[in-house]
């Protein structure tokens, strides 16, 4: 009589378990929701704009002729020398470069050793910040190296 009565107990609480009298209590793991992760090849997502500059004189060279500038080679390396030296002054260089964090005071400068006009200045600023746009679009692409991007978006 003894088997029997284990047998009855486990048949009573397996009819309540399957009518549903008894819910089995799960335990459910808690995951963290995901958050970004940073990719360091990714362009800036917000904040200013800022952008590694590593070749003053091929620089010069790109917008001299995308401009119209028609300056000579020789006066072309005196400005990548004199910018060269205004960068040092102004910004920390690392591996990959000058890290221009404030644009407008580095078109200033360009300006200022370039000796441009308003009118040539407006259409400098106007071209390399839609260049930054096409290249921030394109910073994966082997042949949009004329700006790096910075992967801090600092």
């Amino acid at each position: 009589m003894k088997p029997l009565l284990p047998l009855l107990l486990l048949l009573v609480v397996l009819a309540a378990f399957t009518s549903g009298c008894i819910q089995p209590t799960e335990i459910q793991p808690q995951i963290p929701a995901p958050s970004p992760t940073p990719i360091p090849t990714a362009p800036p997502s917000s904040g200013e704009p800022t952008f590694w500059i590593s070749d003053t004189h091929r620089y010069l060279s790109y917008w001299n002729e995308k401009m119209g500038w028609n300056l000579t080679d020789q006066t072309l390396d005196e400005y990548a020398e004199e910018l060269n030296s205004h960068l040092d002054a102004t910004w920390e260089k690392g591996a990959m470069g000058y890290h221009i964090t404030n644009i407008s005071d580095y078109h200033h400068a360009v300006k200022n050793i370039l000796g441009l006009t308003e009118e040539q200045f407006d259409a400098f600023v106007t071209a390399d910040t839609e260049q930054k746009k096409i290249d921030r679009v394109n910073h994966h692409s082997p042949s949009s190296s004329l700006y790096g991007t910075s992967a801090d978006q600092s």
